[in-house]
């Protein structure tokens, strides 16, 4: 006889489905031709019984309220979250994650996800985690007659996977270090900082414990070793580069020398063949970030360019925080090791990149992450000489500057603005997807349009630069080109939206950037990390 009860049954609760709750077989179990077993009924006389000895113990320990989290972005219930999509679909959304995020290059093969996917060899803890990821761009998928609504289930995908992951965190391995990456990417673009950085903290943590960044290996050590062996451990460092570049990104300045130091002997991801599950992956193993940063003859793979690029970026934020006194001698050094460095790695992406632009009217499918690419080796020098100028420096040593010197840096400011609007320009104009540029693209067309803002007269900045500003009046249409890029970008990663509020606003007199507001190095994945830095040093705690 067919009866419904309250309780789903056993193979839907280990799958975590939604389950009809049917006897003697619900309709999965049916359709998949599982046995079909439910739990057996709670004897409510020892229920009853605990119960009250629970009350008796507890008879004189007062109450102690608990809050509770309220909004529509709670935890949902196990039995709440719906299954995964149809094959075709998901496939559909594993192609979407792997086009709009390139650090989906970094932690996986594409060939061989694909496959493993196909065999359903793929966690559904790490599936829940991509498909939540790449429903930030699709939101909406059409199957069969009807439309699939993704970025509706995105959250409660992405919390199921959060509870399983961080339940065994103490069980690391490669896959579920994945799905932290990819979660702290899909809670960072739904705005939520504090839940972005636990999982990128966590991730970059067990990266450590399991001891990637220690897989130095050399030409001589990778020949002895198994084609299969090889590849694994290629994998596992490019799973570790991957973390550490959203651990540099966040980092204050002790942290950030730390990362750098941590890094240097490692070798950088390698340019992977095509390959697959059957015939294996060839590959050539990277240099060393060391070897890397002194402009080596042969050119780096996309990944390993934005990895070095990273690593350079992090060299400034440190430059730019460091307490630092007036008169401090190692402070011009420094900057100067850097002009050096920075332009050094600009050339050289820049040579790297050319053989592959694309032809007037051809496309190249890696061209907004060269595009990506060359806006930080842009923005980076950009930051590092508004160090110099007191209208932007945030330390005292600045204000020892020559007046040549600041007008030769804010000559180099204003020019690396503009060529970082001319990148997206071009992007815009070939009418080409900008949604694939990466987030930090985004933060450099906002720091570009601050500062043609700045020079523009439109925002006042603390420091009095007329003489400056007046003599380097910007394009008023390079401010328009920045605007619409921040604006794509802002529609798929929440925190860019108050950048792109805010640079609109200025030019009507509205908004923080009107009230010499400017600071030109704080950026979205460490503001509040930021706050707490300074604080502590003003204290000396």
């Amino acid at each position: 006889m067919v009866s419904t009860i309250s309780v789903a049954c056993l193979p839907c609760r280990e799958k975590k489905r939604k389950c009809d709750r049917v006897r003697p077989s619900c309709g999965h179990c049916q359709k998949v031709l599982t046995s079909c077993t439910y739990p057996a009924p709670p004897d409510r006389r020892k229920l009853a019984q605990s119960s009250m000895r629970a009350r008796t113990k507890t008879a004189g320990v007062r109450n102690v309220s608990v809050p509770v989290q309220t909004g529509n972005m709670e935890r949902p219930l196990q039995t709440d979250v719906p299954e995964l999509p149809s094959q075709m679909v998901g496939q559909k959304l594993l192609e979407t994650y792997f086009d709009k995020i390139h650090s989906a290059s970094l932690l996986f093969h594409r060939t061989i996800a694909s496959q493993l996917y196909a065999q359903k060899r793929v966690p559904e803890y790490l599936l829940q985690a991509i498909f939540a990821h790449a429903s930030i761009f699709l939101r909406n998928v059409g199957y069969q007659g009807t439309v699939y609504d993704v970025f509706e289930k995105s959250w409660a995908w992405a919390r199921s996977a959060s509870d399983n992951v961080l339940a065994r965190a103490d069980e690391p391995g490669i896959e579920r270090i994945q799905a932290l990456h990819i979660l702290q990417g899909y809670y960072f673009a739904r705005g939520n900082i504090k839940k972005a950085e636990i999982h990128a903290r966590l991730a970059f943590e067990l990266c450590c414990v399991l001891g990637y960044n220690k897989l130095i290996d050399d030409g001589v050590s990778v020949a002895s070793q198994p084609k299969s062996e090889r590849f694994t451990r290629e994998m596992e460092r490019r799973c570790f580069w991957a973390c550490w570049s959203t651990a540099a990104l966040r980092a204050e300045p002790p942290r950030s020398l730390l990362l750098c130091d941590m890094a240097a002997r490692l070798p950088l991801p390698a340019t992977l063949e095509d390959g697959g599950l059957f015939d294996g992956v060839g590959f050539e193993l990277g240099p060393t970030m060391q070897e890397a940063l002194s402009a080596g003859e042969k050119p780096l793979c996309y990944m390993a360019e934005i990895v070095k690029a990273l690593r350079i970026w992090t060299q400034v934020q440190s430059f730019v925080w460091t307490p630092r006194e007036v008169s401090d001698p190692d402070w011009e050094d420094e900057l100067n090791n850097l002009k050096e460095l920075i332009h050094g790695a600009k050339i050289y992406a820049q040579g790297c990149f050319e053989h592959l632009e694309p032809a007037a009217g051809e496309q190249n499918e890696n061209i907004e992450l060269i595009v990506s690419i060359r806006s930080l080796h842009h923005l980076n020098r950009l930051l590092l000489h508004a160090a110099v100028i007191p209208a932007f420096a945030k330390h005292p040593a600045a204000a020892m500057v020559t007046q040549n010197d600041i007008w030769k840096c804010a000559e180099v400011v204003l020019h690396e603005a503009n060529c970082i609007v001319q990148l997206f320009s071009s992007l815009l104009g070939r009418k080409l997807d900008t949604t694939r540029l990466w987030p930090l693209s985004g933060h450099a067309a906002y720091i570009s349009g601050v500062v043609l803002m700045a020079y523009g007269g439109v925002i006042r900045t603390p420091f009095n630069a007329s003489w400056i500003w007046s003599a380097l009046r910007p394009d008023e249409a390079s401010f328009m080109w920045a605007q619409e890029i921040l604006d794509v970008l802002s529609q798929c990663w929440q925190p860019l939206k108050e950048q792109a509020d805010s640079l609109r606003q200025a030019p009507d007199g509205r908004g923080p950037l009107t009230i010499g507001g400017v600071d030109l190095f704080a950026h979205p994945w460490n503001t509040h990390s930021r706050a707490a830095y300074q604080k502590t040093q003003a204290t000396g705690t």
